[in-house]
């Protein structure tokens, strides 16, 4: 999924976030209520909040990043500081 996919549907008493055809989150009029701001302003938060997390979730998973960090974590078990890279 990208998150560029992610839309927002807005009805009556609430707003809910999809991805395609999958149900990520809604946001209530009550819930917006609670948080004393408009039900529109919490959702585009909530929205921004869940795309950065999918990004950072995607980049410490990617290929180059997991390698890097097996790297470090090698050179640390062989008692490698990084000064003597």
């Amino acid at each position: 999924m990208r998150t560029s996919e992610m839309r927002i549907e807005s009805g009556e008493t609430d707003s809910i976030l999809m991805a395609g055809h999958t149900f990520i989150l809604a946001v209530t009029d009550a819930d917006s209520k609670l948080e004393n701001r408009s039900r529109e302003s919490l959702m585009q938060e909530r929205r921004q909040v869940i795309a950065q997390a999918i990004a950072e979730y995607r980049r410490v998973r990617a290929p180059h990043y997991l390698m890097r960090e097996w790297r470090l974590r090698r050179r640390k078990r062989k008692g490698y500081s990084p000064s003597s890279w």
